[in-house]
């Protein structure tokens, strides 16, 4: 499998803004984002070619 990728400079924040980014990642997921995720990789299994 041949995938291309951009690679784009990482931000670094301090602060404020690093404490508001941690509290945010570190929130439960929902049972909707889990649900739409799990729809997510169903719809890609059943389009993956496997050898």
């Amino acid at each position: 499998m041949n995938l291309k990728t951009q690679l784009a400079a990482t931000p670094i924040v301090y602060g404020d803004v690093a404490k508001q980014i941690r509290t945010e990642a570190s929130k439960p997921t929902s049972d909707l984002a889990k649900r739409n995720g799990n729809r997510l990789i169903q719809y890609f299994d059943k389009r993956m070619i496997r050898k």
